[in-house]
């Protein structure tokens, strides 16, 4: 195993970045974390509509790329807090699963990471809407951290 991709939601407690930090490092593998911003939590700006306009680049593309940044800065400071600041970094906005699944690709990974949060009956698994999205259009292997 070469490369991991760990699908990372902003939680540096989080269980599922553990798992991901101990498996690359026992495996000398690459590891690569993707945070995905659906598209109706890219962001809002303070810039004037002419203004975004004046750089040739629609509002959306604008406040999109303006969150990107802010959480790809985020993202790398809670990553370095937990001893991971020598991980690739991918921002993506978009519908999470469908990111996650097309960068598990892109990126050709051996292995893909994810949580799932959903709270069950004790005894039972109950996976999320976007944790069953990958598991179903994955291309690549999939480990499910509960």
């Amino acid at each position: 195993m070469k490369k991991i991709l760990v699908a990372y939601e902003g939680m540096v407690q989080s269980k599922t970045l553990k798992v991901a930090k101990d498996m690359a490092k026992d495996a000398k593998a690459e590891l690569t974390v993707i945070r995905v911003i659906p598209f109706e939590q890219a962001g809002t700006s303070s810039q004037t509509e002419d203004s975004i306009k004046a750089l040739g680049v629609s509002a959306e593309t604008y406040k999109a790329t303006r969150a990107k940044a802010a959480i790809k800065k985020e993202t790398e400071e809670g990553l370095e807090s937990i001893g991971m600041e020598n991980c690739k970094v991918l921002i993506k906005v978009g519908e999470p699963a469908s990111e996650i699944v097309n960068a598990a690709d892109e990126q050709n990974v051996d292995l893909l990471i994810i949580g799932s949060r959903r709270l069950a009956k004790e005894g039972e698994v109950q996976l999320g809407a976007i944790t069953e999205r990958i598991i179903r259009y994955a291309n690549k292997p999939v480990l499910v951290v509960k």
